[in-house]
């Protein structure tokens, strides 16, 4: 067998939501013709007297199970989709096939733990079985006769040897050697090892190759080399450079120097400890991608349709006050390279976690864990930090440091907590300007606070918990005026042309949420239009509150699909926060139509801008991977615009077959029709509405 020189082989998809894969390396324009002479191949046909790949195909289809007899190919390899089984395909002139399973020449080495091996562009000779799967011709159980390496050679040289820390501060492309303890491994789709975190006594960082992943366990401590580099997906970077996001800091086009094959525990005196909270609040302008952190959190495991969640939470969870601190853990596998976590499974552990990448879209960023290692060791949470917690995890952040209008603000005076064991907590608040900021009590016995005249107060908040000492805070809060010019009607905006060059100020009430699209519903007396915005906005508007916004008056549909579209208003800037926790207007809205009514509206006009108020069922289809909702009224029914059925769990206790008065919108976001969006359900028992809040955080 010829020996490789070297290979710098890039695979396929790492972990970076759903539909982030990183694209397989493959060379689909490869010219057979340009790997060796004619002469050459011609040579090394003859001496394994070997089978064309057009005429193995053709074999192939002999053999529904795997062949007895075993036949010798020669191929270019064009793709390594699985270096753990050795799964790739080959091509000759003649065609391609799929290889599953290439094994040394005596089979005894499976592909990663053979020393030397093909990579993407080399020559190889299999002698190999053959069968048909799944009806397409398969090579299976391929012994690696021959391979002739056409990697480009490296020198050692070139690569400078330095400490993680180091290499974590170098520019793109540049050339480094490290050596440090494989913590955890990385599984693209199909649990194929596509990284590792890499630590040191200095730091930690990615390496993300999938050849490599392949030879290496958790607990080897190993040299490497490899070219520094900052990933984002390419669908993604435009919203990433807005939000100054700069990528996974990590290794790649990665060669293994040197392996001990230990079960090393890897270094953790240099890892910081910080809380979850802190993580999720950090800049996605500072670098902290492959970073390896120290935390107490909160293991959740969430099954879905065909898929398994698992959530890294902070300790903020006041008997479902408000949504804890915390993001999942991103996988390509449908949670299955997670399993592993189980055992965690609502415990509070010590987990050490990196932010491995933030997924970057037009609303905004957010990180995803990887968790690195989790230990069980029994947490108790100390009582006597329970002020101090509070203070953390609940007063701070609780009020603006500027109000532009009174926000009837509820504040809670008394909290507990069933997982960290306080009960009632009381907290006090005392402004020192009760004419700008005053804290009331309303009819039902909650204290609210109240923005009045423009100015300055001092807010002390003091939280108690049994014996301890108080803890307090001071905070300054002012109360503004703010200016805006001349505003217009929705109905104004509804009927402007679409532009993405002159701007509109709109003023109206922040009503329900949107579904499957971030944004949420304005409202006035004149009409209703869809105001598609960023996640951002939701910690400055919440649902009832009188806002003033700009943007463009615009439609959204896909290329080449009829139909007019989504009218919705984008580009959105918060001018003024009114506050206020109003009912939305619903003058506008139309009565006295049906289901049969709605389904039937031509998608050629604006339908989208409209609420009708219409009498219908709910029903919710699931399968093991996916759930759809319907509105139903008889033998019709109306597809409700949803990515899962689960984002309209709000309403799931009107999923029983009976009638309910709707507030319902129709939308056309892609140009697939018209599809429906529910604003709000009646609720008979209360005569209350429930009002579809998804995208709103508090």
């Amino acid at each position: 067998m010829r020996k490789k020189l070297c290979y710098l082989c890039l695979l396929g998809s790492l972990l970076f939501l759903g539909s982030c894969n990183r694209e397989t390396v493959t060379n689909p324009s490869l010219d057979i013709s340009e790997v060796s002479s004619e002469n050459e191949i011609a040579a090394l046909k003859l001496k394994y007297n070997c089978i064309d790949i057009s005429e193995i195909r053709e074999k192939c289809k002999n053999y529904s199970e795997e062949s007895k007899e075993r036949f010798y190919v020669y191929g270019v390899v064009k793709e390594i989709s699985n270096p753990t089984y050795g799964q790739m395909v080959i091509e000759d002139e003649t065609g391609e096939i799929d290889v599953y399973g290439v094994y040394s020449e005596d089979g005894v080495l499976s592909f990663p733990q053979m020393e030397s091996r093909p990579a993407v562009g080399d020559e190889v000779v299999l002698h190999a079985t053959l069968q048909m799967y799944n009806n397409s011709p398969e090579i299976k159980n391929g012994r690696l006769i021959e391979f002739i390496s056409h990697q480009k050679e490296i020198d050692i040289n070139d690569y400078v040897k330095m400490t993680i820390a180091e290499a974590r501060t170098k520019e793109k492309d540049s050339l480094v050697r490290l050596e440090g303890v494989v913590s955890k491994i990385t599984y693209a789709n199909g649990k194929v090892p596509s990284g590792f975190i890499l630590v040191d006594n200095t730091s930690s960082i990615y390496v993300y190759d999938g050849n490599v992943a392949a030879q290496v366990s958790e607990g080897n401590k190993i040299t490497v080399v490899g070219k520094k580099d900052f990933w984002i997906l390419a669908d993604e970077k435009t919203n990433a450079d807005k939000f100054g996001y700069k990528g996974c800091n990590q290794i790649a086009e990665a060669k293994i120097l040197e392996n001990d094959k230990g079960t090393n525990d890897f270094d953790k005196t240099w890892i910081q400890k910080t809380t979850v909270k802190d993580i999720m609040d950090t800049a996605f302008t500072k670098d902290i991608t492959s970073l390896v952190y120290k935390v107490n959190a909160l293991v959740k495991k969430a099954p879905g349709n065909g898929f398994i969640n698992y959530y890294i939470n902070d300790l903020d969870d006041f008997n479902g006050l408000q949504n804890a601190s915390g993001s999942y853990v991103y996988t390509q596998c449908n949670g299955s390279d997670f399993d592993w976590l189980d055992e965690f499974d609502g415990k509070i552990c010590t987990v050490y976690l990196t932010a491995l990448n933030a997924k970057s879209s037009a609303s905004g960023c957010v990180w995803r864990f990887l968790p690195v290692k989790v230990i069980d060791e029994n947490y108790q949470f100390d009582t006597t930090k329970t002020g101090e917690h509070i203070m953390k995890y609940y007063v701070d952040g609780l009020f603006r440091k500027v109000y532009t209008g009174d926000p009837s603000l509820e504040v809670k005076t008394s909290i507990s907590s069933d997982l960290l064991g306080f009960e009632n907590a009381t907290i006090a608040y005392e402004s020192d300007n009760t004419s700008v900021i005053r804290f009331d009590n309303d009819q039902t016995g909650k204290v609210v606070m109240h923005a009045g005249v423009y100015g300055d107060a001092n807010v002390t908040v003091t939280v108690s918990y049994g014996t301890n000492a108080p803890v307090t805070k001071k905070i300054k809060i002012t109360v503004s005026k703010v200016s805006f010019g001349d505003t217009i009607t929705v109905k104004e905006a509804i009927d402007a042309e679409p532009s993405t060059t002159e701007k509109l100020t709109l003023r109206g009430i922040a009503g329900p949420s949107l579904v499957n699209q971030v944004g949420f519903y304005l409202i006035d007396e004149t009409g209703t239009i869809a105001v598609k915005t960023e996640e951002t906005i939701f910690s400055e508007v919440e649902l009832g509150n009188e806002i003033v916004i700009e943007g463009y008056r615009t439609k959204q549909i896909k290329e080449d699909k009829p139909g007019y579209g989504q009218a919705c208003i984008t580009n959105v800037t918060l001018v003024a926060n009114l506050y206020g926790k109003n009912d939305y207007p619903t003058d506008s809205f139309i009565k006295g139509k049906d289901l049969a009514y709605l389904s039937n509206l031509d998608v050629n006009t604006n339908q989208s801008s409209q609420v009708y108020v219409i009498e219908a069922s709910l029903d919710k289809v699931e399968t093991k991977y996916y759930s759809n909702v319907y509105l139903k009224d008889g033998d019709v029914q109306l597809l409700l615009y949803t990515s899962s059925g689960n984002q309209y769990n709000w309403a799931s206790k009107f999923m029983d077959g009976k009638k309910y008065t709707m507030e319902v919108a129709l939308c056309n976001w892609n140009g697939s029709g018209n599809k429906g969006v529910i604003l709000s359900i009646l609720d008979p028992t209360t005569n209350e509405k429930v009002i579809n809040s998804l995208n709103y955080t508090k």
